[in-house]
């Protein structure tokens, strides 16, 4: 199976395992990284999805928005800051995300 650079970012965080994954180029996938490997200094978040990776990571402390898309959502439910109805995935990785938030509810 072939995963897009986010999908294995993703899988990563979802094994909580090194998945091989590439040097993070963009400041999502920064994000991304550094919510397991505490030695990555992330960007600050400028926007919506970017405070919920940088929740996630420990590095972002203040009020989180409001998720408006579907990947929002997911990002936000595992931050623990939105309770609704999750969406249906789309894509491959919606679905890991998905399965993240569901196992995060089991949990709780």
């Amino acid at each position: 199976m072939i995963f897009t650079r986010e999908e294995l970012f993703i899988k990563s965080l979802a094994d909580n395992s090194p998945v091989e994954v590439p040097e993070p180029w963009t400041r999502k996938e920064l994000l991304m990284a550094a919510i397991n490997d505490k030695e990555i200094v992330p960007p600050a978040p400028r926007t919506r999805l970017e405070c919920f990776l940088a929740s996630l990571g420990g590095t972002y402390t203040g009020a989180l928005p409001d998720p408006e898309t579907r990947e929002e959502m997911y990002w936000a439910a595992l931050a623990g800051s939105y309770t609704g109805a999750l969406p249906q995935p789309v894509t491959a990785g919606e679905g890991v995300l998905y399965e993240m938030c569901a196992r995060s509810e089991a949990t709780q």
